[in-house]
């Protein structure tokens, strides 16, 4: 789990719809994003209100590219996961538009590490011990829909899904996911009945996202 792990071939994210893939690595649902010839990996469900970001729109903000939530347009940077935030001017008194920009210092969706060796795409899960908002849903399966997912890769640790949680900031009640407020914690990782484990990411593709967000 603290080294690179396969989780697919760059063919499979250049064949993918909107050219992305969700995998469940170790028990954690993070989204590989293939944008402007660059591999990125990202928490899969907004720490807002789990909304998938493997679905949303991707735009460039002073020129990171960021990741939408469709539920609620928080963007975040697929860089460094730091959320894009409106803001305004005041010129001479007066106020001038809104506009997105990147705060040195907002919160953050966890981001993971991301290498390519040959045609393989490889991740690191990010062990860092900072504070990340979107640890609370990582692990959080029934949130997204297993079928979803491109593969399954390892088993979840209980104490590490738990100890996600706890570091996890706590949010106010508006800001809180309202669909994790009952949290189950995961033992063994069970991977979805028509899906196959896989140590090497061979499982089935899911190639429509109609219902992924009911």
């Amino acid at each position: 789990m603290d080294e690179y792990t396969a989780v697919c071939q760059i063919k499979d994210l250049q064949e993918a719809k909107n050219q992305r893939l969700t995998v469940a690595l170790f028990g954690r649902y993070v989204t590989v994003v293939l944008y402007g010839g660059n591999v990125y990996c990202i928490d899969t469900l907004c720490y807002h209100a789990g909304g998938a970001l493997s679905v949303g729109d991707i735009e460039e903000v002073d020129g990171t590219p960021c990741i939408t939530c469709p539920i609620h347009q928080f963007r975040f940077s697929l860089e460094d996961g730091r959320q894009a935030v409106y803001t305004y001017d005041v010129v001479d008194d007066k106020v001038g538009p809104c506009y997105l920009h990147m705060p040195p210092d907002p919160p953050k969706q966890r981001v993971h590490d991301v290498k390519q060796e040959g045609s393989t795409v490889l991740v690191k899960l990010n062990k860092s011990t900072d504070e990340f908002p979107s640890d609370r849903l990582a692990y959080r399966g029934e949130v997204y829909g297993k079928k979803r997912i491109h593969a399954v890769i390892g088993e979840a640790k209980t104490d590490e899904s738990k100890t996600a949680r706890e570091r996890a900031p706590t949010l106010p009640p508006s800001q809180s996911p309202a669909r994790s407020r009952a949290p189950t914690l995961p033992g063994k990782f069970e991977p979805p009945s028509d899906l196959k484990q896989s140590e090497n990411y061979t499982a089935e593709v899911c190639s429509d996202d109609d219902d992924l967000l009911s």
